[in-house]
Parts: structure tokens; sequence; C-alpha cells
């Protein structure tokens, strides 16, 4: 028994961008490029002449008129998927494919006056386009494609030479020192535009590395100087201090329980409630808790136990 082996040859067909009535200008963009792809273009574009009497043609003539036919067919299936529902009723009529490309050229894409006012508002934005001082390079780079795109679409002629020219000059003053070195070393005529992006955006690399520095920098230092305060400001209400203070609750000469000690320092230095004595608050005071001699009112010893007692009776038996 012959077997028999079936070849399947499975043709992929196109995507088809789809219009719902906004952003004519890009989905023609799209059309054109499927249009071209398949090439049927031409048909799109200049149309052709539909003759009904063909017996008059010889053979080269009647193979163009099908050959042309075929075309228009593909073109207008590919323009009536390419629309939707609410639009298809406006091409359905045409039976050639140039007939329904203009209708919607005409009607979403604007007449030649509606599209020279577009063109002549693109063009004042263009001349006065600016990068903003704390705006991203790529985020800039999006709104010149955008409408340099924009004016192209309108059937404005922009030569690249044109664009870089009036790119270089749109920049804050950081980039002046990249702006120049590209004026002197690049030849415009020859310069490719993912170059020139390329070579400023390695240059605002460079400077958001130094801004980061200079940031972390200022940060360290009043992160230091805040701790300094800090620990003056402790010093101060806990009494402890390495330049005035020597241990703890005694003040070197010159200090707030010297006898240099004047009124006006009374306003700088915090004085004790429970022990009247200056260089600290009651909440701090090392003597609070602690008993209280009668005898010589110091802390931390009782009246029987003063040593001071003892030493003043022995003073005045010498005498």
């Amino acid at each position: 028994m012959a077997s028999c082996t079936y070849s399947n040859q499975y043709i992929q067909q196109p995507s088809i961008p789809l219009f719902h009535g906004e952003n004519y200008d890009f989905w023609a963009i799209k059309m054109k490029t499927l249009f071209m792809s398949q090439e049927v273009w031409e048909i799109v574009e200049d149309g052709y002449d539909e003759i009904e009497d063909t017996s008059n043609l010889d053979q080269d003539q009647k193979d163009l008129l099908k050959e042309s036919r075929r075309k228009n067919a593909k073109a207008s299936m590919y323009i009536q998927q390419g629309v939707g529902d609410t639009i298809i009723p406006r091409v359905i009529h045409s039976y050639k494919a140039k007939e329904a490309w203009d209708l919607l050229q005409q009607e979403y894409g604007g007449n030649k006056k509606v599209r020279e006012l577009k063109l002549h508002s693109y063009r004042r934005y263009f001349e006065n386009l600016r990068m903003n001082e704390n705006e991203c390079l790529n985020d800039f780079s999006s709104r010149v494609v955008e409408v340099v795109n924009n004016m192209m679409l309108c059937g404005e002629k922009m030569e690249e030479r044109r664009i870089y020219k009036k790119i270089l000059i749109c920049f804050p003053e950081k980039f002046e020192p990249i702006v120049a070195v590209l004026e002197e070393t690049k030849d415009f005529s020859t310069l490719k535009s993912q170059e020139l992006w390329d070579s400023l955006k390695v240059y605002e690399k460079r400077l958001l590395g130094h801004s980061e520095k200079s940031i972390e920098s200022a940060f360290q230092s009043k992160f230091n100087l805040d701790s300094k305060n800090s620990a003056t400001k402790k010093n101060e209400y806990t009494g402890e201090s390495t330049s005035n203070f020597k241990g703890k609750g005694k003040w070197n000469k010159g200090g707030a329980n010297s006898k240099n000690y004047t009124k006006s320092d009374s306003y700088q230095v915090p004085r004790c409630n429970f022990c009247k004595k200056n260089g600290h608050l009651e909440k701090n005071c090392w003597n609070k808790g602690k008993p209280q001699c009668r005898n010589y009112k110091k802390y931390g010893h009782l009246e029987k136990d003063c040593r001071y007692k003892e030493d003043k009776e022995q003073a005045g038996k010498a005498e």
C-alpha cells in the first residue's frame, strides 16, 4: 500500500492595526508600512484605471489589469479589517482602496488647511523647545522625538542636521561643557542620532554621580554637626563636660560652682531645685535620696557619722 505525504504550507497573515477614531496619524503610518510590505502601497496611493470592456486589450494589458484588481482587493481588505465597527460604514461602499484611504485621510487626518495649522503649531513648539533644569535626558529626548514625528506627519521635511543644531541649544547651563565638545569634534553631516544621545547620556550620568557625592558629603557634614550639637546639649543638662567638668558633680575652676560664677551665667547653666547647686537639674541630682547631715548640711551621711564635726572639735581644742 503506497503512502502519500501531504505538505501543508501555512501562510501567516500580517498583524493589522485597528483604528477606532483616535491617533489617526500613527495608525496611518502602521498601515502604510503594512501596504508596502504586501506590495500594494502604489494601488492605495495612486489607484488604477478600471476598464470594463477588455476586448480591445492585448494579453499584457489584461494581465496588468488583473494584477491591479488583485492588489486593490487585497488593500481594501486590509483597510476594512483595520477600522472599527463604527467606522467601517464610511468605507464599505468604496470599491477602490484609494477612495477609502483618501476618505479616512480627509475625515480624520484633516484637510490641507487643517494640517497646515497643525504644522504651524508644531513648528512653534519646536522653536521654543527647551530642556528643564530638573528634567532627565530620556524625558527630553521623548519630547523631541514626538514633536519631530508630528511635524513629519504633517508634511514637514526634517533633516537631522537641523534637529541636532536645535537640540544643542536647548540644554541648561550644566550641559555646556559637553555641547562645546560635540560642536568641536563631531561632523553633523554624518553624525547619527543614537551617537549624539549616547554621548549626552554618558555626560548626564557623570553629572548625577558628582551630584550624589556632593549630597552624601553634605549629609555627612550635617550629621556630624547634629551629633556634636546633641552631645553639647546633653552635657549642659547632665553636668557632664569634657572641657569644664571633671568627674561627677565637680566643676573646675571657673565652673558654675566656683567663686568666679556670675549671675549672668545662671541663665546658661541649669540649677537644681533640690540641692540648690548649678550644673544639673533636679531629676539628674546625685544627692537626691541620700541622707543629709544636720550639722554640716552635706549629703551622704548622718550627723553622728559626720567627720567634719570631729575635725571642727579638734581644731577648736588645738586653738
